[in-house]
């Protein structure tokens, strides 16, 4: 997976969804208007980024997906733990 960037951003949603480009095209004039990044998604909850996306009118696969897919892709060393997070037991 590549960096904490919007057009990284973009490009994930592109991969995530390939055979949805006005939906990749919708995403990713929301992703340069608020020039959001992975990170920005990660740190919102369930349910922040699902009404984020459905405000936006995207379809329930891409509303209840996204922030699973992106999670399972980037939480690694380069994101660290979760917002609210850490180590277990600390």
């Amino acid at each position: 997976v590549g960096g904490n960037t919007p057009a990284e951003l973009a490009q994930f949603f592109r991969r995530s969804f390939p055979g949805r480009a006005a939906d990749g095209d919708k995403f990713e004039r929301i992703v340069d208007e608020f020039q959001l990044r992975p990170a920005d998604l990660l740190q919102m909850t369930e349910e922040q980024c699902q009404t984020t996306l459905r405000e936006n009118e995207f379809p329930l696969l891409v509303v209840f997906t996204l922030q699973r897919r992106l999670r399972e892709a980037y939480l690694g060393p380069h994101l660290g733990p979760p917002p609210g997070g850490g180590a277990p037991g600390g």
